[in-house]
């Protein structure tokens, strides 16, 4: 009885002590300063008693974001730290400087704040300042004696941050205090190429003026235009013709800023760079062309206006063998075919695989064009006799042999496979369907069915759907997949985040680490080193492991991605399938990833691996299986060459792609 009168009074003591904590920050945003000395002087150790709020801020941020200088005046006296730390290891200074607070951040500086401190993302007293703009705030820290010229983010500049932010007044300010228009960050990246990545065209209006290097490449390779190109920015790209910058500039992945427009759809941006002269064959290693790309897209505006720039309808093949009348068939793009027909691509040419044109149409369910192109010329006359009958179809997928409806539900342990482009995939089972990290890249088929790469809801309808997104990256996760609803009336969504959208329809959350069961689907996850979560599924007896975007980034295994591999074959998983990321920007050196895919398939032992994550271009999946396949003998791999190519899994047996 008395034990559990102590445990009783001290859960008293603990819940007055929060109260009390949370008490301070109350009367400190209110201007209390009465209340604030009595919470001091009842419980001295509030002053260091963080808020319960996002960044855990202690009692002096909260002054310094109210302004309350008497508050903090009363505070530092009593002993709080002047550059105590928050969750993020931000200063009360920084805070102030964030908020614009100028008589605040005085006094800080006033009683020794300092003024170079960072915290655990990189930032400062100035970044803050930046970030929020306010010249008073700015002017105070370069009288504190902050050397703009030789402190800044990641080794450059305060000048890249204020061009990144298109703030004109701070640039002005940062290059009359001497700090220089060019000065490269670490990753070689000047206010030039920030600023025209980011859209500020004002920005790089001023900073051409004062004699920026318009052909500076950063360690990607890319310069200002191929920023400009890729994220899509015609103003500044006019800009930067007209400074004479380097149209056809290759950067480390081969792309010209010609390509890089079409692979991020701008045509505002390509309809520049082809009236200045751009070449519009140049291609990369892998044989792809801006031609190429638009085709990917299904961008019949860039086609066209490559076309008529006098781009190639036959030039280097992919090594694939593939030409831009192959891709434009098998994505199931009616207008953009016909203008490749009209310009005089050839009808019969094969890949490295033997397939014409018209036969990719015919295999993805691409059957208008599969008659168009047999009315064209192309195939025999049994084939053609084929593509009659087959065009005659008028549901999702009817007919075509990747269709969902095309075969009886796999076995108990077997499973269907179709590649959906990039990371996402789709996997029948027994009784269940499932859909990985679906995104519509691009746009999508004249007729959208599982076998083109697209979801076509009607056929999923008498389907027992999960539908999965790791993170919120727009390349793995896309609204659209809610739409579904409509028509897929047994559906449940299953995210490795919480969406900021509070309109999103219902769906279950799961977390690193965590273990779930919805229905017959059990569900598994670890935490991805980039973002959200990794999934391994057990469902029909089949195990299947998507990795999101956990990729491993360092050579010598260091870091967070193998302590999530070895966590998964501690807890006993040695997946039937098995989808690991092989490329991407974000994932820094290719190398490091690929050796990261080494380990874990020698980790996970037989299973059958499918490579993703190369955008629109597969080709890079035979490059990285020639590289590590050889040490896995025990895996199978399946090379997809189109989005819509489907597998059939069958435990202990020979398997086929198609």
């Amino acid at each position: 009885m008395l034990l559990r009168h102590w445990i009783f009074v001290l859960v008293l003591v603990l819940m007055a002590a929060t109260a009390t904590a949370g008490e301070i920050h109350q009367a400190i945003e209110a201007g209390d300063l009465s209340r604030v000395q009595a919470l001091v002087r009842a419980d001295a150790g509030v002053i260091t008693q963080p808020d319960d709020n996002r960044d855990r801020s202690l009692p002096l941020h909260t002054a310094a974001i109210a302004g309350q200088l008497e508050i903090m005046e009363y505070l530092i006296a009593q002993g709080a730290v002047v550059d105590g730390h928050d969750k993020d290891q931000s200063t009360p200074l920084m805070v102030a400087c964030f908020r614009g607070k100028v008589e605040a951040a005085k006094l800080l500086i006033q009683r020794g704040a300092g003024v170079d401190q960072v915290d655990l993302n990189g930032a400062t007293p100035v970044s803050f300042a930046m970030h929020s703009g306010n010249m008073e705030v700015i002017q105070l820290l370069l009288e504190a004696g902050i050397d703009f010229a030789t402190q800044g983010p990641n080794n450059g500049t305060y000048m890249n941050l204020a061009a990144a932010g298109g703030n004109l007044e701070i640039m002005e300010l940062l290059f009359s205090s001497g700090v220089p228009v060019d000065t490269a960050n670490d990753t070689g990246t000047t206010p030039l190429i920030s600023a025209a990545g980011l859209g500020q065209t004002e920005a790089v209006r001023w900073l051409l003026a004062k004699g920026a290097d318009a052909g500076h490449v950063d360690s990607n390779g890319m310069s200002a235009m191929s920023l400009c190109a890729f994220r899509g920015n015609g103003a500044s790209a006019e800009l930067l013709v007209q400074a004479g910058a380097e149209l056809n500039q290759k950067d480390n992945w081969g792309r010209t800023p010609l390509l890089s427009s079409f692979q991020g759809g701008n045509d505002e941006v390509a309809t520049v760079l082809l009236k200045a002269g751009a070449d519009p064959d140049l291609a990369t290693e892998l044989g792809q062309t801006p031609l190429i790309k638009a085709t990917e897209r299904g961008d019949l505006a860039g086609v066209e206006a490559l076309l008529a720039a006098g781009a190639k309808v036959d030039p280097v093949e992919t090594p694939q063998g593939r030409q831009a009348l192959h891709i434009a068939a098998a994505r199931g793009y009616g207008d953009v075919t016909a203008a490749l027909v009209k310009a005089g691509a050839p009808l019969n040419c094969v890949d490295k695989a033997g397939a014409a044109p018209i036969m990719l149409a015919r295999d993805h369910g691409n059957y208008k064009i599969t008659k168009a192109l047999a009315k064209a010329g192309s195939g025999s006359a049994k084939t053609i006799n084929e593509c009659e009958l087959a065009g005659t179809t008028k549901k999702c997928g009817e007919k075509c042999p990747g269709a969902l409806s095309a075969a009886k539900a796999p076995a108990k342990g077997d499973a269907r496979v179709w590649y959906l482009g990039h990371s996402s995939m789709a996997v029948q089972t027994h009784n269940n369907l499932l859909v990985f990290d679906y995104f519509e890249n691009g746009r999508t088929a004249d007729s959208p069915c599982l076998a083109n790469g697209n979801i076509c809801p009607k056929e999923l309808a008498d389907q027992k759907v999960t539908v999965f997104a790791s993170h919120v990256h727009g390349d793995h996760y896309d609204p659209v997949i809610f739409e579904w609803s409509e028509q897929v009336k047994d559906i449940t969504y299953v995210l490795g985040f919480e969406p900021d959208d509070e309109n999103v329809p219902a769906h279950e959350s799961i977390g690193a680490r965590e273990s779930k069961t919805f229905g017959e689907v059990k569900v598994h996850t670890i935490a991805s080193n980039d973002s959200g979560v990794g999934f391994m599924v057990e469902v029909d007896g089949v195990t299947i492991f998507h990795a999101g975007d956990h990729a491993n980034r360092q050579r010598d295994l260091s870091g967070s991605y193998c302590p999530e591999i070895d966590y998964l074959v501690a807890a006993g998983y040695h997946p039937d399938l098995t989808m690991l990321p092989t490329t991407g920007c974000n994932f820094g050196d290719p190398v490091a990833v690929r050796i990261g895919i080494d380990y874990t398939l020698e980790k996970f032992g037989p299973t059958t691996f499918f490579p993703m994550h190369a955008g629109t271009n597969p080709a890079r999946y035979v490059e990285v299986w020639d590289e590590v396949g050889p040490k896995h003998t025990q895996v199978e791999v399946v090379l997809p060459r189109d989005s819509g190519d489907w597998f059939n899994f069958k435990a202990k047996e020979e398997h086929a792609m198609h």
